[in-house]
């Protein structure tokens, strides 16, 4: 007697989603967080997109004839085009893990062929300042690089103890605008590090069962970083604290589909002769 099960029987391929809408909205998504690093996609990447929602190519096909389009270049063009499809492909695709090993494993997923070997999928092994336009040339502080690995699990384990509630009510959004910030102001890599944890978090949202609106992710993306910096962000001589109303803004209209305006505007700190308007938000770490 013989059987149909086993080695027998070949493995196939995982097919991806054939809804149009909702392959437009992760596209959209992956698109809009360039902004994050001041990249634009090209029209090129667009057309691909298409054929990809539109069912006439594969994430792998796309992928392929980008790596063959770019294969003798190393500029910010061809790090917007793959690594948007990358995330477009992470997003429909793969099944969420909380651990700093999957962390890593996006950054590998999304970065590889883009930035240097040392960097992609390792966490960095120097510490790094960045002037913020918002803060008028001022820098976040971000973690010693001794300490990364360990904070970050720290805080990923720490997560996985909180429940949230369906639909999310406004502390949930703020307890997601902390671990969010916290994880963030980690900055476990040299670069890609805001592109990495929002693909991160979406990836943890629908994982719990809720569904995401990318439009903000899609028109928003630079919003999305500052409000990351904002949360971070403290200077006792400018009497400047770290605020979670960005962040928590932002979240409330993708998860709770309220509409919100997002202005960069609002997000630059007052100049120094002026008093600052920000919340005060408890339990943020110095």
């Amino acid at each position: 007697m013989t059987s149909d099960y086993g080695e027998n029987v070949p493995y196939e391929v995982v097919p991806e989603s054939n809804d149009r809408e909702y392959k437009r909205s992760i596209w959209g998504a992956a698109i809009g967080l360039q902004a994050v690093d001041g990249l634009k996609p090209s029209e090129y990447l667009l057309s691909l997109a298409d054929d990809n929602i539109n069912g006439r190519k594969t994430y792998s096909e796309i992928s392929e004839e980008l790596i063959k389009e770019y294969k003798d270049r190393d500029d910010r063009q061809k790090e917007a085009d793959i690594v948007s499809c990358r995330i477009a492909q992470i997003l429909e695709q793969s099944t969420f893990v909380m651990s700093p090993e999957f962390f890593l494993s996006i950054h590998d997923f999304l970065f590889e062929d883009v930035f240097s070997p040392d960097w992609v999928g390792r966490f960095r092994k120097v510490n790094l300042t960045k002037e913020e336009d918002i803060l008028y040339g001022d820098t976040v502080y971000y973690t010693d690089f001794l300490s990364i690995k360990s904070r970050l699990r720290f805080l990923l384990e720490e997560e996985t103890n909180y429940k949230y509630s369906h639909p999310m009510s406004l502390d949930d959004i703020n307890h997601l605008s902390e671990f969010t910030r916290n994880v963030w102001q980690t900055h476990p890599f040299r670069e890609g590090n805001t592109r990495t944890i929002a693909v991160f978090i979406e990836m943890y949202l629908l994982s719990m069962g809720y569904d995401v609106n990318n439009q903000p992710f899609k028109e928003n993306g630079l919003y999305y970083r500052n409000a990351l910096v904002r949360s971070c962000y403290k200077c006792d001589e400018k009497g400047i604290i770290p605020t979670y109303e960005y962040l928590n803004i932002f979240y409330r209209n993708i998860l709770n589909n309220e509409s919100i305006t997002m202005s960069i505007n609002d997000q630059f700190i007052l100049t120094p002769d002026e008093p600052d308007s920000t919340v005060d938000t408890d339990d943020i770490d110095p």
